[in-house]
């Protein structure tokens, strides 16, 4: 093999060999990060059958509106203001949220105390293990 084609392959190597012991899977976040923060999940965009249509344009997830870090935030768009509210886990359970109520307002749009969400918050098309993941996430945030 020529110098420089055996310089490459060793290179490749020794990234793919730097990756593996980093525990990266697929050369990105893990999936409950990526569908908060970029709205994408196994197959693609996360799909939704209710809220703003900009957000399917936007490249953006939860994070969009509930901020990187989960804290809620004031958000403006389209001529109207709202305030998205604070999703992480101690946030969610002060509200009463587990995780089957979480599950269940995240894809129907109402929440454990029986009330549906305004029309701005998506109800989204996720998976079981979409839900799995992004649940997992949001404990963590």
């Amino acid at each position: 093999m020529a110098p420089s084609i055996q310089r490459r392959a060793n290179a490749a190597a020794l990234c793919l060999a730097i990756a593996l012991a980093a525990g990266c899977q697929r050369g990105g976040p893990p999936l409950g990060q990526r569908i908060y923060d970029d709205g994408v999940g196994h197959n693609g965009r996360i799909a939704y059958t209710q809220g703003p249509h900009w957000l399917q344009f936007a490249k953006s997830g939860c994070a969009v509106c509930h901020g990187a870090r989960g804290q809620g935030l004031t958000v403006q768009a389209s001529g109207v203001t709202g305030v998205a509210p604070a999703v992480t886990w101690a946030a969610l359970e002060e509200r009463g949220y587990d995780e089957a109520t979480l599950r269940s307002a995240l894809t129907t749009g109402v929440d454990p105390h029986g009330r549906e969400f305004q029309y701005y918050m998506p109800r989204w098309e996720l998976s079981e293990a979409e839900l799995d993941a992004l649940v997992a996430h949001l404990q963590a945030l």
